[in-house]
């Protein structure tokens, strides 16, 4: 089930918390996305801050996240929260195209 933040009305900003289990509950969020005509105003950092939030009252353990290695404003913002890069796993894909 997404979680939708609709405020103002024209930005929409989807948040999808998928639980894995490794050996605790942990969110994979996958997409995180602010138009850009509403960057730069702490919305991508309020909505990080309640993924948190929501992770810590749920009980899950952690949250995991990807972005594009050249996508150093997100690299950025995810570092600024305390997000770490997980040196333990590395992430494939197979291209079906």
């Amino acid at each position: 089930m997404p979680i939708i933040s609709n405020r103002p009305a024209d930005l929409y900003s989807y948040i999808f918390p998928f639980l894995h289990y490794q050996i605790s509950p942990t969110i994979i969020l996958n997409d995180l996305y602010v138009p850009a005509s509403h960057r730069q105003k702490g919305i991508a950092t309020q909505l990080m801050q309640y993924v948190k939030k929501f992770a810590r009252d749920g009980g899950y353990s952690g949250i995991s996240l990807c972005t594009a290695s050249d996508n150093h404003k997100a690299r950025a913002l995810y570092e600024q929260a305390g997000y770490q890069i997980d040196d333990q796993f590395v992430y494939y894909f197979f291209n079906l195209k």
